[in-house]
């Protein structure tokens, strides 16, 4: 599920992204509480930030607690193309059916098994059969 919302600023975004984050969190537990819902929030705001705000803003994109965020400085100044590289985490993965399946976490197991990494080998195993991670190794 994907909100957006514009602010005239970056201090305006700075102060009110945690209402939007929580309204969109609201809807989606008054859709279906049984679901568990990918939430993304578009974060968009006018003039470009300085240093200062472009690290707290920063900061709002890393905080994943209940919603992803992508954060659009400078958005009334964009041209569409531009726009399109920051909304690029929300388009699908386009993935050629034709390519061999590829598991990553073989070639993990291999490079371990090269480096002699048996600790890795063992985390790895647990994985394998769904075991705890963390308890016993």
């Amino acid at each position: 599920m994907v909100w957006a919302a514009h602010f005239p600023g970056v201090l305006d975004l700075l102060e009110r992204w945690e209402d939007e984050q929580a309204w969109l969190v609201g809807l989606a537990e008054q859709l279906s509480v049984e679901k568990s819902w990918e939430l993304y929030l578009i974060l968009a705001c006018g003039p470009r930030p300085d240093r200062d705000e472009q690290r707290q803003l920063d900061a709002v994109r890393r905080d994943t607690g209940y919603t992803r965020k992508v954060i659009v400085p400078g958005a009334d100044t964009l041209l569409p193309s531009a726009m399109r590289g920051y909304l690029a985490p929300l388009e699908q993965l386009d993935v050629d059916p034709h390519l061999p399946e590829h598991d990553a976490l073989r070639d993990v197991e291999r490079k371990a098994r090269e480096e002699g990494r048996n600790d890795a080998l063992e985390v790895i195993a647990a994985f394998r059969t769904n075991r705890p991670l963390f308890d016993g190794l």
